[in-house]
């Protein structure tokens, strides 16, 4: 992991013009970050490794993280001392409130006099006093007066917000200060607490203009679990998955051994008969783990949730490389093909359900081990990076497939469907819409891939047989006239009618006297 190493002092004696910890561009390689801390539009950022250059006596293993807001330097500005910064540090660095309160002084002292120092400000008269109140389960929130020796060589005074937590997965711990001298009603505060919300303890793999990848290690534990659970279970409902791994569990110690027993027996006592998709409570739980909402008042969620703080480290220690390594694999394998054709399909796709796609990108997670046919999705994407039927070239159209269950590009197709259906006054076949889904995906990337001369791809649904399982009069009306429709040749005010006449008149001529 390699961090930006031109610290505050060097970036400071370089040029006064550099707006004190904003700085010109590092040195080296861009820094690596392990974790995601949002930053709003304008706003500035640095990353310093510790031990910090300026306050060498802080005793933390880790780096600082800042974002600055736009006039951070300038006197009179909104922005003027606006700022906030995550201490990433060793989850053995305890931390508490009155600890920060002393480290808090002994940053600001440093800070100071090194900021001082360089620019032949005398600052011995300057006067400093951190005050902290716990607010609530790991936050705090306080005052700090110190001297800026930036801009006007005078005393401000800096309202302040924060929280401590752990990033358990990573052993690392946290500590977030939002700092201001503007007072708690201000506009500034919404931005500052807005990168407070969008803290997220890992990083995406990588971002693209419609998708947000993660390889999280919880998302994958809980998959996992869930999969091995069942493959135990034989009245399971639903496909079982071959989990190979299970191989390994002999040659744990008796200690691992018995920690993972205990998890496989919560799953199988209280998750593995439920459906990861259609059980809202499921879907609730892997939110719980992907979006970071530690807090939960659901008494099994947090059950859960102790369960994996106990059994992460041998999955991290057993499995977690392998895991982490194919999903790493599977994106590399996926993204040269989804760059160069996401502009094209997405607002297609949308256009076709007469939806829209979300502004701020779908989250996907990759995993080693999804549901029973290899994803799933509602707001929110988990692929598996091991179902051999998600590799390239059918990943594409696996990823839009999937996306495609996002509400809004999902309920637009639904309601239309439904409302086509009754002004015609016959009854939408059972799952058409999800049909349509797979059609509509499937000839997109098609026409993708050939435009790019690559042809001959054959639809996911073509090739799993799903279309021959289906009633043909519904087959015969998406490849007549929804594929007209895909293929520009007719408007899709004019396909839908058409599709649904179609499909309803062979429903009639089907249906028994």
């Amino acid at each position: 992991m390699v961090y930006a190493r031109r610290t505050l002092i060097h970036r400071v004696a370089q040029s006064l013009a550099v707006l004190g910890l904003a700085a010109a561009l590092c040195l080296g390689e861009e820094p690596e970050i392990p974790f995601h801390l949002p930053v709003p539009e304008g706003w500035s950022s640095e990353t310093i490794p510790f031990p910090l250059e300026f306050a060498p006596e802080l005793p933390y293993r880790g780096l600082e993280e800042l974002r600055f807001a736009p006039g951070m330097f300038k006197q009179g500005d909104e922005g003027f001392w606006s700022y906030a910064f995550v201490w990433w540090i060793d989850r053995d660095d305890r931390v508490d409130v009155r600890t920060l309160e002393s480290h808090l002084s002994s940053y600001y002292r440093g800070l100071t006099r090194a900021v001082g120092e360089t620019r032949s400000v005398n600052v011995s008269g300057a006067r400093l006093r951190v005050e902290l109140q716990a607010a609530g389960a790991g936050g705090f929130s306080g005052t700090v007066e110190t001297f800026d020796a930036f801009t006007t060589h005078e005393q401000v005074r800096l309202n302040v917000r924060g929280e401590i937590r752990q990033c358990a997965a990573q052993a690392r711990g946290v500590v977030f200060l939002a700092l201001s001298p503007q007072p708690s009603d201000h506009p500034i505060w919404r931005d500052l607490e807005s990168i407070r919300l969008g803290f997220r303890c890992i990083a995406p793999l990588a971002t693209s203009p419609h998708f947000v990848f993660h390889s999280d290690p919880d998302v994958n534990l809980h998959h996992f679990l869930y999969q091995w659970s069942r493959h135990r279970d034989p009245d399971a409902r639903w496909r079982l998955v071959e989990i190979p791994e299970k191989a390994d569990l002999e040659r744990l110690d008796e200690g691992a051994r018995r920690l993972w027993q205990e998890a496989l027996d919560f799953y199988r006592r209280e998750l593995s008969y439920r459906h990861l998709f259609f059980d809202r409570e499921m879907l609730e739980l892997r939110y719980l783990l992907s979006e970071e909402r530690r807090a939960t008042s659901d008494e099994r969620a947090q059950r859960l949730l102790d369960l994996l703080d106990r059994v992460r480290p041998v999955y991290l220690d057993q499995w977690w490389p392998a895991h982490d390594a194919a999903n790493r694999a599977w994106l590399e394998q996926l993204l040269p093909a989804l760059r160069a054709h996401e502009i094209e399909i997405a607002p297609r796709l949308a256009a076709a359900y007469g939806g829209r796609w979300p502004d701020e990108g779908i989250r996907v997670d990759l995993a080693a081990y999804s549901n029973d046919v290899g994803a799933y999705a509602s707001r929110q994407v988990v692929i598996s990076t091991r179902s051999p039927g998600n590799a390239m070239p059918r990943s594409l159209e696996v990823l839009f497939h999937e996306s495609s269950h996002y509400p809004s590009l999902e309920q637009p197709l639904t309601g239309t469907l439904r409302r086509e259906f009754e002004r015609q006054g016959a009854e939408a076949p059972a799952r058409l819409w999800h049909l349509m889904m797979f059609y509509t995906s499937g000839e997109l990337v098609r026409q993708a891939y050939a435009g790019a001369g690559a042809a001959g791809y054959v639809h996911y649904a073509d090739h799993v047989g799903l279309y021959a399982r289906r009633e043909r009069a519904e087959i015969e009306a998406l490849r007549r006239d929804w594929h007209a429709y895909l293929g520009g040749e007719i408007e899709r005010q004019e396909a839908l009618p058409r599709l649904v006449a179609a499909v309803a008149a062979g429903d009639r001529a089907a249906a028994p006297d």
